[in-house]
C-alpha cells in the first residue's frame, strides 16, 4: 500500500510507505505545473486529468527506485 497526502492536512508521522511525506498532491502539481509550465489542476484545486497522470507517473518513479514493486 502506498499513501499520499491528497490535500493540504499534511501528516506528520514518518512511514516508509508515504509518497512526498510532508507535501500534498496540490502543492506538487502547483510546484510541477511552474515548472514545467503546464496547467496540472482544474478549478477549485483539483487536479484536471493531465495532473492525475502526472502525479502517478511521479508515484511511480518513486516506487520503482523504492523497489515496492
Amino acid at each position: 500500500m502506498i499513501q499520499f497526502d491528497a490535500l493540504a492536512n499534511v501528516n506528520s508521522q514518518r512511514y516508509p510507505n508515504y509518497h512526498m511525506q510532508g507535501r500534498s498532491m496540490q502543492d506538487v502539481l502547483i510546484a510541477e505545473g511552474k515548472r514545467l509550465d503546464r496547467e496540472f489542476l482544474a478549478s477549485g484545486g483539483h487536479p484536471n486529468e493531465a495532473g492525475h497522470r502526472h502525479y502517478v507517473d511521479l508515484m511511480m518513479e518513486w516506487i520503482k527506485a523504492k523497489q515496492f514493486v
